[in-house]
């Protein structure tokens, strides 16, 4: 499955937090974009479970200091918009 989520940034950490997310097990696309939100992230999963365990891991990083993401980088908001299970 797929689910993306949008994610609200601080103005000066949102560059840092697109490569740090983009770079996470999990992640099958960022994209920027302008508006209300920052950035859409594209997470691959197996299944809804699998997917919102790694928007929690991913918001944990972000928000604990030396969970490989400085505090600086906390985004305002993550919001799982969407998910689509593939017919097999």
């Amino acid at each position: 499955m797929v689910a993306g989520v949008l994610i609200r940034t601080d103005p000066q950490k949102s560059e840092e937090v697109y490569w740090k997310l983009k770079n996470m097990e999990g992640v099958a696309n960022i994209v920027r974009v302008f508006g209300r939100y920052d950035l859409v992230l594209m997470i691959r999963a197996l299944d809804i479970d699998a997917a919102g365990k790694l928007v929690a891991i991913a918001a944990f990083k972000l928000a604990v200091p030396g969970g490989s993401f400085p505090l600086p980088s906390i985004p305002r908001a993550l919001r799982v918009v969407g998910a689509i299970q593939p017919s097999t």
